[in-house]
């Protein structure tokens, strides 16, 4: 036979069940607050949202009748959200270390590029420094040499005379 409900004869079996649930989900709760926090600072930014367990009891034992299957529900999925998170998050970090490794690597070969680049300017501009001190010294020796047969042609011709 079955048992009717009577009015004096409330049961509270499922809301404590439905309460007990929620009560195992809390470090779940709670260790999904920490990779939230911990993805944000590891990104520099501060996540304020960092209850400890009296708190988040607090919020559970305010949950009321079908209530209690949402937020264990939502828990799931806050938690699910914030592993992957943390995942995305790892995932970013890895791909961030790559491609900083091979901007930096880039960089370090530019930079010698650039130094190779400085040496045969200097190089270039030592060479252009003597080939004109070897043009002035040529145009010196050419007005020298046409002085000198300026003078010999002047001999000769008072010679001749």
């Amino acid at each position: 036979m079955a048992k009717k409900n009577r009015p004096g004869n409330t049961t509270t079996a499922p809301n404590t069940n439905s309460k007990a649930l929620l009560e195992k989900q809390l470090p779940t709760w709670k260790a999904s607050f920490e990779n939230a926090s911990k993805v944000f600072r590891d990104s520099g930014r501060e996540f304020a949202l960092t209850p400890d367990e009296a708190t988040l009891k607090n919020i559970i034992a305010h949950v009321h009748g079908d209530d209690t299957q949402a937020v264990s529900s939502w828990i799931q999925k806050f938690a699910d959200v914030c592993k992957e998170l943390e995942k995305y998050q790892s995932s970013l970090n890895a791909e961030y270390s790559a491609r900083w490794e091979i901007c930096n690597q880039k960089g370090q070969e530019l930079e010698q590029k650039e130094t190779d680049i400085q040496l045969r300017e200097d190089a270039l501009s030592e060479q252009e420094n003597t080939l004109d001190e070897k043009e002035n010294e040529l145009e010196k020796r050419q007005g020298e040499q046409a002085s000198l047969e300026n003078q010999l042609l002047t001999q000769q011709r008072d010679l001749k005379d």
